[in-house]
């Protein structure tokens, strides 16, 4: 069993690391273990406004979104707007390629892992896993 069926089928949810190359198989793999992937691209992002940006496409924000640190906690825990129940798998790919400073960075990941928490305390998986070089301080999905 890979690490992301392992971690679908206990439940599990939180922010990690995968290598690059595990990246490509990470759709039929979610959609086995009956979870949604969304990829995030992070690739030409710059600054706080690229990585809100970027999330917002990769996750179909709805048209409420405020493009602020508050408004993604609120999106993150909420996600009604996807139309279903199934786990959430966000592939986050080109982090390494980003413009993006530290404390940004820092202030995304804080989001993204209380989003984690919260969804795990609703039963339902939340799994964000950076392809490749991550940022500092990301274990790697085991």
């Amino acid at each position: 069993m890979t690490p992301l069926a392992r971690a679908l089928a206990t439940g599990r949810s939180g922010v990690f690391r995968i290598a690059a190359g595990e990246a490509g198989r990470l759709g039929a793999e979610a959609g086995r273990g009956a979870g949604a992937l969304h990829r995030i691209d992070l690739s030409g992002a710059a600054g706080k406004d690229g990585l809100l940006g970027a999330l917002a496409r990769g996750l179909r924000f709805p048209d409420w979104f405020g493009g602020n640190w508050d408004a993604l906690q609120d999106a993150l825990c909420d996600l009604s707007w996807l139309g279903e129940e199934r786990p959430v798998v966000l592939l986050v790919e080109g982090a390494g390629a980003s413009r993006v400073a530290g404390e940004e960075l820092d202030t995304l990941l804080e989001v993204l892992r209380s989003a984690a928490r919260y969804w795990e305390g609703q039963g339902r998986p939340f799994l964000v896993l950076f392809a490749g070089r991550g940022p500092a301080g990301v274990a790697a999905l085991r």
